[in-house]
Protein backbone atom coordinates (compact mmCIF):
# COMPACT_ATOMS: atom_id res chain seq x y z
CA UNK A 1 0.00 0.00 0.00
CA UNK A 2 2.68 2.50 0.78
CA UNK A 3 4.86 1.58 -2.28
CA UNK A 4 1.07 2.32 -4.38
CA UNK A 5 1.16 5.37 -2.60
CA UNK A 6 4.41 6.52 -3.67
CA UNK A 7 4.23 5.45 -7.19
CA UNK A 8 0.75 6.94 -7.53
CA UNK A 9 0.38 9.76 -5.59
CA UNK A 10 -2.33 11.75 -8.17
CA UNK A 11 -4.51 8.53 -7.98
CA UNK A 12 -4.32 8.22 -3.99
CA UNK A 13 -5.04 12.19 -3.51
CA UNK A 14 -8.32 12.23 -5.69
CA UNK A 15 -9.36 9.07 -4.04
CA UNK A 16 -9.14 11.57 -0.78
CA UNK A 17 -10.72 14.36 -2.37
CA UNK A 18 -13.69 11.99 -2.93
CA UNK A 19 -13.80 10.78 0.24
CA UNK A 20 -14.18 14.47 1.63
CA UNK A 21 -16.48 15.56 -0.49
CA UNK A 22 -18.92 12.78 -0.54
CA UNK A 23 -18.29 13.16 3.39
CA UNK A 24 -19.25 16.87 3.29
CA UNK A 25 -22.38 15.92 1.14
CA UNK A 26 -23.23 13.23 3.61
CA UNK A 27 -23.17 15.24 6.37
CA UNK A 28 -24.99 18.17 5.03
CA UNK A 29 -28.28 16.08 3.44
CA UNK A 30 -27.95 13.71 6.50
CA UNK A 31 -31.71 14.47 8.36
CA UNK A 32 -31.10 14.17 12.31
CA UNK A 33 -33.59 12.93 14.73
CA UNK A 34 -32.93 12.47 18.83
CA UNK A 35 -35.83 10.13 19.10
CA UNK A 36 -36.34 8.90 15.53
CA UNK A 37 -39.44 7.15 15.48
CA UNK A 38 -38.71 3.37 15.67
CA UNK A 39 -41.50 0.78 15.15
CA UNK A 40 -41.49 -1.77 18.20
CA UNK A 41 -44.07 -5.19 18.42
CA UNK A 42 -45.40 -3.85 22.10
CA UNK A 43 -48.67 -2.86 23.08
CA UNK A 44 -49.50 -1.25 26.76
CA UNK A 45 -52.82 -2.12 28.51
CA UNK A 46 -53.43 0.18 31.94
CA UNK A 47 -56.53 -0.06 34.02
CA UNK A 48 -57.26 2.37 37.07
CA UNK A 49 -58.51 0.36 39.91
CA UNK A 50 -59.40 3.87 42.71
CA UNK A 51 -58.53 2.44 46.50
CA UNK A 52 -57.11 -1.05 45.64
CA UNK A 53 -54.47 -2.97 46.80
CA UNK A 54 -51.80 -4.81 44.87
CA UNK A 55 -53.26 -7.58 45.61
CA UNK A 56 -56.83 -7.12 44.71
CA UNK A 57 -54.85 -5.34 41.25
CA UNK A 58 -53.23 -8.81 40.69
CA UNK A 59 -56.69 -11.17 41.27
CA UNK A 60 -59.34 -8.47 40.08
CA UNK A 61 -57.96 -7.23 37.59
CA UNK A 62 -54.39 -8.24 36.27
CA UNK A 63 -55.02 -11.95 36.10
CA UNK A 64 -58.60 -11.37 34.32
CA UNK A 65 -57.17 -9.33 31.51
CA UNK A 66 -54.09 -11.88 30.81
CA UNK A 67 -56.84 -14.71 30.07
CA UNK A 68 -58.83 -12.38 27.89
CA UNK A 69 -56.38 -11.14 25.94
CA UNK A 70 -55.59 -14.31 23.55
CA UNK A 71 -54.39 -12.67 20.33
CA UNK A 72 -52.49 -14.12 17.32
CA UNK A 73 -48.70 -12.89 17.67
CA UNK A 74 -48.38 -12.58 21.30
CA UNK A 75 -44.96 -13.66 22.26
CA UNK A 76 -45.95 -12.54 25.98
CA UNK A 77 -47.27 -10.58 28.82
CA UNK A 78 -45.71 -9.17 31.44
CA UNK A 79 -48.14 -8.08 33.82
CA UNK A 80 -47.37 -5.36 37.00
CA UNK A 81 -49.85 -5.07 39.81
CA UNK A 82 -49.76 -1.89 41.99
CA UNK A 83 -51.88 0.03 43.94
CA UNK A 84 -54.46 1.49 42.39
CA UNK A 85 -54.00 0.27 38.81
CA UNK A 86 -52.61 -2.76 36.71
CA UNK A 87 -50.32 -2.63 33.68
CA UNK A 88 -49.68 -5.37 31.45
CA UNK A 89 -46.48 -4.85 28.82
CA UNK A 90 -48.19 -7.17 25.26
CA UNK A 91 -45.12 -8.53 23.17
CA UNK A 92 -45.31 -9.59 19.79
CA UNK A 93 -43.38 -11.80 17.26
CA UNK A 94 -41.59 -9.18 14.66
CA UNK A 95 -43.44 -9.42 12.02
CA UNK A 96 -47.06 -8.78 13.23
CA UNK A 97 -49.21 -6.32 11.77
CA UNK A 98 -49.76 -3.65 14.71
CA UNK A 99 -52.15 -1.69 13.60
CA UNK A 100 -54.44 -4.86 13.39
CA UNK A 101 -53.40 -6.36 16.69
CA UNK A 102 -54.15 -2.85 17.99
CA UNK A 103 -57.83 -3.52 16.87
CA UNK A 104 -57.64 -7.20 18.37
CA UNK A 105 -56.45 -6.27 22.21
CA UNK A 106 -59.31 -3.34 21.91
CA UNK A 107 -62.17 -5.63 21.03
CA UNK A 108 -60.75 -8.25 23.56
CA UNK A 109 -60.94 -5.33 26.12
CA UNK A 110 -64.34 -4.29 25.29
CA UNK A 111 -65.61 -8.30 25.98
CA UNK A 112 -63.74 -8.62 29.25
CA UNK A 113 -65.75 -4.71 30.29
CA UNK A 114 -67.85 -7.25 32.34
CA UNK A 115 -65.67 -8.99 34.10
CA UNK A 116 -63.96 -6.43 35.46
CA UNK A 117 -64.76 -5.19 39.44
CA UNK A 118 -67.28 -2.40 39.08
CA UNK A 119 -65.25 0.78 40.34
CA UNK A 120 -62.56 -0.39 38.24
CA UNK A 121 -62.39 2.54 35.07
CA UNK A 122 -62.37 1.58 31.64
CA UNK A 123 -58.85 0.12 30.02
CA UNK A 124 -56.99 1.99 28.05
CA UNK A 125 -54.90 0.12 25.49
CA UNK A 126 -51.14 2.39 23.87
CA UNK A 127 -48.88 1.45 21.15
CA UNK A 128 -45.45 1.56 22.33
CA UNK A 129 -43.26 3.52 20.36
CA UNK A 130 -39.76 5.04 20.81
CA UNK A 131 -40.65 8.48 20.97
CA UNK A 132 -42.68 7.31 24.65
CA UNK A 133 -39.38 6.96 25.99
CA UNK A 134 -39.19 11.03 26.55
CA UNK A 135 -41.38 11.06 29.47
CA UNK A 136 -40.36 9.75 33.37
CA UNK A 137 -42.53 7.50 35.85
CA UNK A 138 -42.34 8.54 39.14
CA UNK A 139 -44.14 6.45 42.27
CA UNK A 140 -45.28 8.43 44.72
CA UNK A 141 -46.01 7.33 48.60
CA UNK A 142 -46.36 8.97 51.48
CA UNK A 143 -46.12 7.94 54.86
CA UNK A 144 -48.65 8.34 57.46
CA UNK A 145 -51.35 8.77 54.36
CA UNK A 146 -54.40 7.96 53.72
CA UNK A 147 -55.13 6.82 50.02
CA UNK A 148 -57.19 10.17 49.75
CA UNK A 149 -54.44 12.85 51.34
CA UNK A 150 -52.20 11.51 49.16
CA UNK A 151 -54.31 11.69 45.77
CA UNK A 152 -55.13 15.27 47.34
CA UNK A 153 -51.27 15.98 47.88
CA UNK A 154 -50.37 14.78 44.44
CA UNK A 155 -52.91 16.61 42.41
CA UNK A 156 -52.86 20.20 44.54
CA UNK A 157 -49.50 20.16 45.67
CA UNK A 158 -47.06 18.01 43.32
CA UNK A 159 -48.63 18.08 40.09
CA UNK A 160 -48.65 22.06 39.98
CA UNK A 161 -45.26 22.45 41.09
CA UNK A 162 -43.53 19.71 38.14
CA UNK A 163 -45.46 21.33 35.74
CA UNK A 164 -43.56 25.00 36.32
CA UNK A 165 -40.51 23.43 35.75
CA UNK A 166 -38.49 23.76 32.60
CA UNK A 167 -38.84 21.08 29.68
CA UNK A 168 -42.04 19.62 31.40
CA UNK A 169 -44.77 19.58 28.28
CA UNK A 170 -47.34 17.72 30.55
CA UNK A 171 -48.12 16.05 33.86
CA UNK A 172 -50.69 13.51 34.00
CA UNK A 173 -51.59 11.68 37.15
CA UNK A 174 -53.20 8.20 37.21
CA UNK A 175 -54.41 5.93 40.32
CA UNK A 176 -55.64 8.98 42.01
CA UNK A 177 -59.20 8.63 44.45
CA UNK A 178 -61.60 11.35 44.52
CA UNK A 179 -63.77 11.13 48.22
CA UNK A 180 -67.47 10.86 47.39
CA UNK A 181 -69.99 11.79 49.67
CA UNK A 182 -73.26 9.62 49.94
CA UNK A 183 -75.93 11.60 51.41
CA UNK A 184 -78.65 8.63 53.05
CA UNK A 185 -81.54 10.49 54.90
CA UNK A 186 -83.04 8.78 57.79
CA UNK A 187 -87.19 8.37 57.29
CA UNK A 188 -87.41 7.93 60.76
CA UNK A 189 -86.12 11.18 61.47
CA UNK A 190 -87.61 12.76 58.94
CA UNK A 191 -90.71 11.81 60.11
CA UNK A 192 -90.08 13.29 63.90
CA UNK A 193 -88.81 16.25 62.04
CA UNK A 194 -92.31 16.48 60.00
CA UNK A 195 -94.94 14.37 60.66
CA UNK A 196 -97.99 13.46 58.80
CA UNK A 197 -101.29 14.23 60.95
CA UNK A 198 -104.68 14.43 60.33
CA UNK A 199 -105.82 18.24 60.17
CA UNK A 200 -102.23 19.33 59.51
CA UNK A 201 -102.99 21.20 56.14
CA UNK A 202 -104.30 24.79 56.30
CA UNK A 203 -107.97 25.01 55.85
CA UNK A 204 -109.43 27.20 52.60
CA UNK A 205 -110.43 29.80 54.82
CA UNK A 206 -108.87 30.03 58.20
CA UNK A 207 -110.75 30.74 60.79
CA UNK A 208 -111.15 34.33 61.53
CA UNK A 209 -109.82 35.87 58.02
CA UNK A 210 -112.23 37.56 55.41
CA UNK A 211 -109.61 38.34 53.05
CA UNK A 212 -107.32 35.18 52.75
CA UNK A 213 -107.62 32.50 51.15
CA UNK A 214 -105.57 29.14 50.31
CA UNK A 215 -106.29 27.43 47.19
CA UNK A 216 -104.97 24.31 45.70
CA UNK A 217 -104.58 20.18 46.30
CA UNK A 218 -102.20 21.46 50.03
CA UNK A 219 -105.34 22.89 51.82
CA UNK A 220 -107.98 20.86 53.93
CA UNK A 221 -110.82 19.65 52.49
CA UNK A 222 -113.57 17.22 54.58
CA UNK A 223 -113.85 14.02 53.04
CA UNK A 224 -111.09 14.30 50.08
CA UNK A 225 -108.80 11.51 49.87
CA UNK A 226 -106.80 11.95 47.04
CA UNK A 227 -105.28 14.87 44.92
CA UNK A 228 -106.90 15.43 41.55
CA UNK A 229 -107.36 17.93 39.39
CA UNK A 230 -110.53 18.76 40.55
CA UNK A 231 -109.05 19.89 43.68
CA UNK A 232 -107.91 23.09 42.73
CA UNK A 233 -110.96 23.92 41.17
CA UNK A 234 -112.75 23.07 43.81
CA UNK A 235 -110.66 25.17 46.45
CA UNK A 236 -110.97 27.88 44.47
CA UNK A 237 -114.95 27.60 44.39
CA UNK A 238 -115.25 27.53 48.14
CA UNK A 239 -113.16 30.50 48.85
CA UNK A 240 -114.87 32.78 46.08
CA UNK A 241 -118.51 31.59 47.07
CA UNK A 242 -117.66 31.89 51.03
CA UNK A 243 -115.77 35.25 50.85
CA UNK A 244 -118.50 36.52 48.18
CA UNK A 245 -121.42 35.07 50.22
CA UNK A 246 -122.52 33.84 46.58
CA UNK A 247 -125.56 30.57 47.29
CA UNK A 248 -124.04 28.22 45.21
CA UNK A 249 -123.99 24.74 45.48
CA UNK A 250 -120.32 22.91 45.51
CA UNK A 251 -120.36 19.23 43.73
CA UNK A 252 -119.56 16.92 46.54
CA UNK A 253 -116.48 14.74 46.72
CA UNK A 254 -116.66 11.54 45.28
CA UNK A 255 -116.82 9.34 48.38
CA UNK A 256 -114.03 6.54 47.29
CA UNK A 257 -113.12 5.27 50.16
CA UNK A 258 -116.61 3.63 50.40
CA UNK A 259 -116.39 2.21 46.97
CA UNK A 260 -115.63 -1.39 47.01
CA UNK A 261 -114.10 -1.16 43.91
CA UNK A 262 -111.86 1.55 44.98
CA UNK A 263 -110.49 -0.36 47.89
CA UNK A 264 -109.79 -3.00 45.76
CA UNK A 265 -107.42 -1.14 43.65
CA UNK A 266 -106.14 0.61 46.35
CA UNK A 267 -105.40 -2.56 48.15
CA UNK A 268 -103.85 -3.88 44.99
CA UNK A 269 -101.65 -1.07 44.48
CA UNK A 270 -100.20 -1.03 47.91
CA UNK A 271 -98.85 -4.32 47.88
CA UNK A 272 -97.68 -4.07 44.13
CA UNK A 273 -99.50 -6.90 42.71
CA UNK A 274 -102.18 -7.42 40.53
CA UNK A 275 -104.29 -10.28 42.64
CA UNK A 276 -104.75 -10.61 46.26
CA UNK A 277 -103.69 -13.91 48.19
CA UNK A 278 -105.43 -14.58 51.51
CA UNK A 279 -101.36 -14.80 52.57
CA UNK A 280 -101.57 -11.25 52.15
CA UNK A 281 -104.07 -10.42 54.38
CA UNK A 282 -103.23 -9.62 57.76
CA UNK A 283 -103.74 -12.13 60.71
CA UNK A 284 -106.57 -12.65 63.08
CA UNK A 285 -106.48 -13.87 66.95
CA UNK A 286 -108.84 -16.48 67.28
CA UNK A 287 -109.59 -14.65 70.77
CA UNK A 288 -110.39 -11.58 69.31
CA UNK A 289 -112.40 -12.45 66.43
CA UNK A 290 -115.84 -11.60 67.41
CA UNK A 291 -114.89 -8.18 68.61
CA UNK A 292 -113.23 -7.84 64.81
CA UNK A 293 -116.20 -8.81 63.18
CA UNK A 294 -118.09 -6.47 65.38
CA UNK A 295 -115.89 -3.44 64.64
CA UNK A 296 -116.10 -4.85 60.79
CA UNK A 297 -119.58 -5.00 60.92
CA UNK A 298 -120.36 -1.30 62.77
CA UNK A 299 -117.68 -0.11 59.77
CA UNK A 300 -120.10 -1.19 57.08
CA UNK A 301 -123.51 0.05 58.73
CA UNK A 302 -121.52 3.47 59.03
CA UNK A 303 -121.38 3.97 55.48
CA UNK A 304 -123.74 5.77 53.57
CA UNK A 305 -125.77 4.55 51.19
CA UNK A 306 -124.68 4.83 47.76
CA UNK A 307 -127.61 5.79 46.15
CA UNK A 308 -128.65 8.78 48.50
CA UNK A 309 -124.85 10.24 47.55
CA UNK A 310 -125.19 9.90 44.36
CA UNK A 311 -128.96 11.72 44.30
CA UNK A 312 -127.22 14.39 46.47
CA UNK A 313 -124.33 15.34 44.02
CA UNK A 314 -126.86 14.78 40.59
CA UNK A 315 -129.45 17.56 42.07
CA UNK A 316 -126.39 19.95 43.52
CA UNK A 317 -125.31 19.63 39.70
CA UNK A 318 -128.63 19.94 37.87
CA UNK A 319 -129.39 22.71 40.73
CA UNK A 320 -126.11 24.92 39.51
CA UNK A 321 -127.47 24.12 35.94
CA UNK A 322 -130.61 25.80 36.12
CA UNK A 323 -128.69 28.67 37.84
CA UNK A 324 -126.25 29.67 35.03
CA UNK A 325 -127.17 27.69 31.84
CA UNK A 326 -131.31 27.59 31.53
CA UNK A 327 -131.54 28.69 28.44
CA UNK A 328 -129.43 25.99 26.75
CA UNK A 329 -130.21 23.00 28.54
CA UNK A 330 -133.00 20.19 27.17
CA UNK A 331 -134.74 19.84 30.39
CA UNK A 332 -137.13 21.78 32.48
CA UNK A 333 -136.13 23.46 35.72
CA UNK A 334 -139.03 23.27 37.98
CA UNK A 335 -137.19 23.79 41.46
CA UNK A 336 -135.28 26.92 43.03
CA UNK A 337 -132.15 25.55 44.50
Amino acid sequence: MEKFSVKKPFTVLVAVIMVLMLGFVSVTKMKTNLLPDVSTPYLMVVTVYPGASPERVESEVSDVLQNALTVPGVEKITATSAENYSLLLMKFVDDTDMNSALVQVSNKLDQAKSDLPDTALTPSVIQYSMNMNAFMTVAVSREGSSVYELSDFIKNTMTPYVQRKGGVSSVSSSGLVEKLVQVQLNQDKIDEIMPRKLKDRPEVIPAGNRNLAFIGPFVELEGDVVFTVETSVRTAMIAVYRMLHLDRPITPLFQGQYDIRMVNVALKTLLGKDKIEVSDLPKVNPLKLPQTMHEIVNAINQIPPVSEYYSERKENQKAWLCENAADALPIRCQFVP
